[in-house]
């Protein structure tokens, strides 16, 4: 049987930039820590969303049918800035 792992996340941007996009990737796991498969996500500042200053925080989530899975595990994968930088 599968089951519908939500989830929520909390991404504070702990940087002296603003952050204006992110790519994560969530790790779908079983009660024995097996991998049951991967989703990658990501957040854009757009028209509704603006970047994130020095501080604030960015909440993201998703509800996603895994066959197996009961726990998630977030990695974040990438962050762009307002002035060009990413990091990796």
């Amino acid at each position: 049987m599968g089951k519908n792992v939500g989830f929520y996340v909390v991404f504070k941007n702990n940087s002296k930039r603003s952050m204006d996009a992110i790519d994560y990737e969530v790790n779908y796991k079983n009660g024995f820590d097996e991998s049951m498969g991967k989703r990658s996500f990501s957040w854009q500042a757009g028209n509704f969303f603006g970047p994130k200053l020095p501080g604030e925080s960015l909440s993201d989530g998703s509800t996603t049918w895994v066959e197996g899975a009961n726990k998630i595990n977030v990695v974040i994968k990438r962050v762009h800035f307002t002035d060009g930088y990413t990091c990796k």
